[in-house]
């Protein structure tokens, strides 16, 4: 994804991640840049997802009878939010930035209420057979009630708030703090690329995988 086209992954947990997780394919190691890093607001950014995007999703999906409902009664419905909330949950108590499958075994350990709903999530994402006691209905109810738990309990633990600038999140780190300007995400990729500063480049996916 160019740099232009790549506004939704300028905020915090896209730094933390590049900085604890990023791999350098050409250039410095990502350690030895001057990568914003700030562990309170990624917190404070994925709680106002939780908010802004994933209430949002649960509310129309309690609906059996509409589009949002029958979409709850797929494998897709289940990965995606099951294991896109632990992510949060993860980032937001600890300060955790990992993949789908690690946040899920996590918070599998956090809430063994829900482990039938977790172990299905984990099997789904890594191709596996699924089969849930109940069927489709049965395994909406689960992930429902666990979208509920968790989310309760992500938005419980940190409180406090993060507002994007329009051009995106631009963050500054203890060293980047002291120059004239802080790095933005397009500058700090392109020198952990080594690249140009004409030259696009594909924006790193935060999505981890195991």
């Amino acid at each position: 994804m160019p740099f232009a086209q790549s506004l939704a992954e300028r905020q915090p947990v896209t730094w933390l991640t590049l900085a604890r997780h990023g791999v350098a394919l050409r250039g410095p190691v990502p350690a030895s840049l001057d990568i914003a890093v700030d562990v309170d607001a990624a917190k404070a950014y994925s709680r106002a997802n939780l908010v802004s995007y994933w209430q949002p999703w649960i509310r129309p999906h309690r609906r059996l009878f509409s589009r949002a409902g029958l979409h709850s009664l797929t494998a897709d419905a289940v990965v995606w939010s099951v294991l896109g909330v632990s992510r949060l949950h993860a980032m937001i108590e600890a300060g955790q930035s990992l993949s789908k499958t690690g946040a899920g075994l996590r918070v599998r350990e956090a809430f063994p209420r829900h482990r039938a709903i977790l172990d299905c999530a984990l099997a789904l994402r890594a191709g596996e057979p699924a089969p849930f006691r109940g069927g489709p209905l049965m395994r909406r109810y689960a992930m429902l009630a666990c979208l509920d738990d968790i989310v309760a309990a992500a938005l419980a633990a940190t409180p406090g708030s993060w507002h994007a600038r329009s051009t995106g999140c631009v963050l500054t780190s203890a060293r980047a703090a002291r120059r004239s300007r802080p790095l933005g995400i397009g500058e700090c990729t392109r020198r952990a690329c080594g690249l140009t500063q004409g030259q696009a480049v594909s924006n790193a996916s935060t999505d981890l995988r195991l």
